[in-house]
């Protein structure tokens, strides 16, 4: 018998980041939206010998995740609230696919939670969902940390988020409206992401309060999208 073959030897450097989690308030938003437009600029043109496995696309974040919502809906809450999740991923999808997006390197997980400011320098980590993707995506999940963990300081937050942003980027008036769109999809992409690892997110939290809150929501982002995107 040929001599055992042995897997490659993987060995990953890591280093401690130094600092603590930017406080949410507008000189810290302006230098987090600044610090994502600098990463979009200076990310452009950017590909890799190497194999993703995935981009940051409509499969990615809606036909994917919704495939694991269904059963657990379907389970708590009945068809009805399938139904609500199916009418929001199809209006989305239809949104997006006609829309001119810019696509471009994302980090795919950007906000305060996955950063540490240290002596006025931003270290971000957490690359975990880096790909190619919607850069309005990128962006729009800062704005949907603030409305989901921020609700207070959202609106004057998200103003200078914009304006660092713009500062050292600019997306285009077809990407910033279609921030709303990408709102409901993070809340899609999370939940089914949530659930598809249960191993590591444990189970506890999935009840009927919980998924009622979801559809909620869904129905509330579909009342408040720009009427732009209904004619």
């Amino acid at each position: 018998m040929g001599e055992e073959r042995k897997p490659p030897l993987i060995e990953v450097l890591l280093y401690f980041a130094e600092g603590e989690r930017p406080a949410i308030n507008p000189e810290n938003t302006y230098f987090i939206g600044k610090s994502l437009g600098r990463l979009h600029r200076l990310s452009n043109g950017f590909t890799s010998e190497h194999k993703r496995g995935y981009s940051i696309d409509l499969t990615h974040l809606l036909d994917e995740p919704a495939s694991f919502i269904r059963p657990i809906l379907k389970q708590y809450l009945g068809e009805t609230a399938v139904e609500v999740l199916n009418e929001a991923v199809m209006y989305v999808k239809e949104k997006l696919e006609t829309a001119n997006l810019e696509t471009g390197f994302c980090h795919g997980d950007f906000h305060n939670h996955n950063m540490h400011l240290n002596k006025g320098k931003l270290q971000v980590f957490d690359f975990d969902s880096c790909a190619i993707g919607y850069r309005a995506y990128d962006v729009a999940v800062a704005w949907w940390n603030l409305l989901h963990n921020y609700k207070q300081e959202e609106k004057e937050c998200w103003n200078t988020f914009l304006q660092g942003y713009e500062q050292e980027y600019s997306l285009g008036e077809e990407n910033m409206k279609a921030l709303p769109l990408f709102i409901t999809t993070r809340r899609i992409w999370l939940l089914g992401t949530m659930l598809q690892n249960r191993d590591v997110w444990g189970t506890n939290w999935i009840d009927e309060t919980a998924l009622e809150l979801f559809i909620l929501q869904l129905k509330t982002d579909r009342m408040g999208m720009s009427k732009d995107w209904e004619s």
